[in-house]
């Protein structure tokens, strides 16, 4: 994408914060997972508990969401229209690998 090394920064630092979240919602996701399949087995099934698992990843994801799109919109407005084009380009071709930081700011882009 020919990006500038402040426009790199600002990928890069979006990239982790978003794998960072990815590798903290795996955890999360393995451990409800494993408390569910628990919940499950048990004599009765404790609805209040799954529902407060549930209220608690959303409550999280609603923190998250206003910074990460403030960092994003903050990034896309560094971008030129030619960038914006390749971006979006990028991340449709890596959308089905559930990870977009694939080739937007390594090798010649």
């Amino acid at each position: 994408m020919h990006l500038t090394k402040e426009q790199r920064l600002k990928l890069v630092h979006i990239i982790d914060e978003l794998s960072n979240l990815e590798n903290e919602m795996k955890k999360d996701r393995d451990e409800l997972k494993k408390e569910f399949i628990d919940s499950i087995a048990s004599d009765e099934l404790d609805q209040a508990k799954i529902l407060e698992w549930v209220n608690e990843k959303q409550k999280r994801m609603d923190e998250f969401a206003p910074l990460i799109i403030a960092e994003f919109a903050d990034f896309h407005k560094s971008l030129n229209p030619e960038q914006r084009k390749k971006l979006a380009h990028e991340l449709n071709k890596h959308s089905h690998e559930n990870r977009f930081e694939h080739g937007l700011y390594h090798g010649n882009h």
